[in-house]
């Protein structure tokens, strides 16, 4: 998320870094999950280690391009009236730019903490002899349909418990001040 954040701010705030970078983003984001797993097992060995490098392989671009996104939305004129008032950057960057780039943070961090479970997950399947997906590929091998849906809700419901104990509440106090949708 650290990478995928601070390089899509980067990307997003300087023309000359998003062209040093684009064309590796466009790479990374096409190259398949599978060959980032295989690789980081090979130079790395099959191990955690391995799992993780694989995962935050596989997440960090599209964090990374959602940020940038974001990065490019931020009204230039508040930018500049910032300026007018001769802010220091850092100030510039904390007050202005962040609180317009944060949702699209969010929104990356969320679909990065989905995705990077799935990783995981898929990582420990291929050649992992402990966790969730070392538990799934056993119990496939065994054609035992009852613990493969046992460990599936297991999983979602961490994940249901990351979201709504921890995403869901940094959310309604970073956004406290945002007006209600007028659909809801």
């Amino acid at each position: 998320m650290g990478v995928g954040v601070g390089l899509g701010l980067a990307m997003g705030l300087s023309r000359r870094v998003e062209a040093f970078f684009d064309t590796w983003v466009v790479i990374a984001i096409t190259v398949p999950g599978l060959v980032y797993i295989v690789v980081a097992y090979i130079g790395i060995g099959l191990n955690e280690a391995a799992a993780i490098v694989a995962a935050a392989s596989i997440v960090t671009p599209p964090i990374l391009i959602t940020v940038r996104e974001g990065a490019k939305s931020v009204d230039a004129k508040l930018v500049d009236m910032a300026r007018v008032f001769r802010c220091r950057p850092s100030r510039i960057l904390m007050q202005v730019v962040l609180p317009q780039v944060f949702p699209y943070m969010l929104a990356a961090a969320r679909s990065g903490l989905g995705h990077t479970w799935k990783m995981v997950l898929f990582a420990e399947f291929m050649g992992r002899s402990n966790g969730i997906g070392f538990q799934l590929h056993a119990y496939f091998q065994m054609y035992d349909m009852r613990h493969v849906l046992s460990y599936t809700v297991l999983y979602v419901g961490v994940m249901l418990a990351i979201e709504f104990s921890i995403v869901k509440g940094l959310e309604q106090r970073v956004f406290h001040w945002r007006p209600r949708a007028a659909l809801q």
